[in-house]
């Protein structure tokens, strides 16, 4: 048997983006789309706005945050 490791959250967010939203819906008992309504809210949350707009406020397509 192997060895026992812990669990961490990316291996928590790992699963969950390896999941479908209906089996997520299924195992929790909640309509499908609540489900992909709090995929889009934790995705947004995730997102740093500032990070992403240079400092006039247009968005930065570089991807490394220079202009």
């Amino acid at each position: 048997m192997p060895n026992r490791r812990s669990i961490d959250e990316r291996d928590i967010d790992d699963l969950l983006a390896s999941l479908t939203d209906r089996q997520i819906a299924e195992l929790f008992a909640m309509p499908e789309r609540e489900v992909a309504a709090l995929r889009r809210q934790r995705r947004a949350a995730l997102t740093h706005p500032s990070r992403d707009t240079e400092p006039d406020g247009g968005f930065d397509s570089s991807g490394d945050g220079t202009s």
